[in-house]
């Protein structure tokens, strides 16, 4: 998907995903949960995950501690 540059809408749709799950989790249990996200290098140098991460989270109504965002390994790699 990196290759192909279809990452980002992949990823765009993912975090999507991860934030509904999210919060039909927390409707359904009384204990906290945390989603662990994997963001890819595309995603972080593309610089729209923080405006997604924000838009989610009040979309759904999830505190930002329920989520967790994960760097691949190859996001690390980069400078």
């Amino acid at each position: 998907a990196e290759e192909s540059g279809l990452i980002n809408v992949i990823g765009s749709w993912v975090l999507e995903q991860a934030f509904s799950v999210a919060s039909k989790w927390h409707d359904r249990h009384s204990m906290p949960l945390t989603m662990a996200i994997n963001i890819s290098a595309q995603q972080l140098l593309g610089g729209q995950v923080s405006t997604q991460v924000k838009h989610y989270l009040h979309r759904f109504s999830l505190d930002p501690a329920s989520i967790e965002l994960e760097i691949t390994e190859s996001a690390a790699l980069f400078d």
